[in-house]
């Protein structure tokens, strides 16, 4: 590969974190983990953009756990993206690739992380104009 000339005289630090607040989402991607986390489950790492407003097309993450102890945040984000609560009740089969384009609303907060302001999504709540989504399988469990 060929060597890049990048002028960095004027580069900044980054993005400063959105204020904390609801911000209308679309999920970006969905990826599984390459390694199990701390709970010795996968966990899906969730990429949004922020739909719309003074952020809007900034960058949202936050992981989901597929720990039995964690199905609710699970839970909390397919109602929020349209899922029918009639859908989850019972086994339910996710499959994190039926959830790109989605959207759904997000409470994100700011907090102290290694010495910065990060933000942080700490819940998914359904969009004003999200339309239910029938599930497309039952019946197969995705916890182990």
């Amino acid at each position: 590969m060929s060597p890049f000339k990048i002028d960095m005289s004027d580069v900044g630090e980054g993005f400063d974190p959105i204020p904390a607040g609801v911000y209308p989402i679309v999920v970006s991607s969905l990826r599984q983990s390459e390694e199990d986390g701390p709970s010795g489950y996968p966990y899906i790492i969730v990429e949004m953009t922020v739909a719309d407003g003074e952020f809007e097309n900034r960058k949202l993450w936050t992981n989901l756990s597929m720990s039995p102890k964690a199905a609710f945040k699970v839970k909390e984000f397919l109602l929020a993206v349209g899922v029918s609560e009639e859908d989850l009740a019972g086994e339910f089969e996710f499959d994190p690739d039926e959830y790109e384009g989605a959207t759904a609303d997000v409470a994100v907060k700011q907090e102290s992380y290694e010495g910065q302001i990060k933000n942080r999504v700490t819940n998914f709540v359904a969009a004003e104009d999200a339309t239910p989504k029938k599930a497309a399988a039952k019946g197969k469990k995705s916890f182990r």
